[in-house]
């Protein structure tokens, strides 16, 4: 993402998840926005993520060539395929930007069995079980129409197609199971954003007092909003039983 005037800076408490512990510059409001966005969105502000130099962490430079800020990023929802992310320092793009590079490693092992994995893994179990007396009939016409000769194949053949005909049958009566869309940040805290978008579109704009303090509050509640969110989980995780490792991912995401 490139152009936003957005200087970031060092994380502030709550913000561990998506900033890393070499922010460049001091924070401005646009700043304050991406890292709202990343936080909602489960993203990663990269560039944060990888120690430099300061010379190696500026990506735009003022006409008198008297500033220089970090304001272009890399934002991914994947830190582990991160192996580093820079600047192109030698490369002459015309313009006051510099380039940023990121290097990838992608284990194209583990995506393509992602990509081969069952098309029906993500059934709506619960409707399911509430459907089940339509699933056994539906399921009962499915095989009896069936011939001799589909029941004639090799093992490995009759298994996997049985397979996939439960599976079918169960995705048509059951659907898709919804997608967890839990946000960290609150109801409130979503308004206070969308309160002060609509004051900055405002004649007024952004100088004056309630705006900033509106920025003030906005950054203390999603401190607040992370930190419950994260407390939340690690309680329903002892409660539960559920999987630490995917605890752990959920905690990592923004």
């Amino acid at each position: 993402m490139g152009d936003l005037n957005a200087k970031v800076a060092k994380k502030e408490d709550g913000e561990e998840s998506v900033i890393g512990n070499f922010g460049h510059g001091q924070r401005n409001d646009r700043g304050d926005r991406l890292v709202e966005f990343a936080i909602s969105s489960k993203l990663k502000i990269l560039n944060t993520f990888f120690k430099k130099k300061a010379n190696r962490k500026w990506t735009w430079i003022s006409p008198d060539r008297a500033t220089k800020n970090e304001i272009d990023f890399i934002l991914s929802s994947d830190l582990n395929i991160v192996k580093d992310v820079n600047v192109l320092n030698k490369v002459n793009i015309g313009s006051d930007h510099r380039m940023i590079i990121g290097k990838f490693q992608i284990n194209t092992k583990l995506e393509r069995q992602k990509l081969l994995r069952p098309k029906y893994s993500n059934i709506n179990l619960d409707k399911l079980t509430e459907r089940n007396h339509e699933f056994q009939l539906e399921l009962a016409n499915k095989f009896g129409t069936l011939n001799d000769e589909w029941r004639e194949q090799d093992l490995d053949t009759w298994n996997q197609e049985t397979i996939d005909i439960i599976q079918e049958t169960a995705l048509n009566v059951a659907g898709r199971k919804p997608k967890d869309r839990v946000s960290k940040l609150s109801d409130s805290t979503r308004k206070l954003i969308g309160k002060r978008r609509q004051m900055k579109m405002d004649s007024q704009g952004t100088d004056n007092i309630e705006y900033r303090e509106t920025c003030k509050t906005i950054r203390k509640k999603i401190r607040e909003d992370v930190r419950n969110y994260n407390t939340k989980m690690i309680h329903d995780t002892k409660e539960n039983n559920r999987s630490i490792k995917k605890t752990n991912k959920k905690l990592g995401q923004g």
